[in-house]
């Protein structure tokens, strides 16, 4: 099995948080439980911080999304000059 690279790991990383933001974001019932007839304490988080930790995971899948089209590019100028 091949193991994973350290970009990979770290947006498997990444993508994890983006996903799990969305159980602290309102209208998120994320709480100790999850019926909505109790009214329960939510678990909040001040606003400011779920965005820049979305932004950075924006930014990140922008840095990832822009290397992976480098790769391929540059593969493709190689194959081309090699022939």
């Amino acid at each position: 099995m091949r193991s994973l690279s350290i970009y990979s790991r770290v947006h498997q990383l990444f993508l994890m948080i983006n996903l799990c933001l969305a159980f602290f974001e309102q209208p998120s019932s994320f709480s100790i439980t999850s019926d909505v007839r109790y009214k329960p304490q939510r678990i909040v988080f001040p606003y400011y911080i779920l965005m820049m930790i979305e932004g950075l995971t924006l930014l990140w899948f922008l840095f990832y999304i822009s290397t992976k089209v480098s790769e391929r590019d540059n593969e493709r100028f190689v194959r081309r000059n090699n022939n």
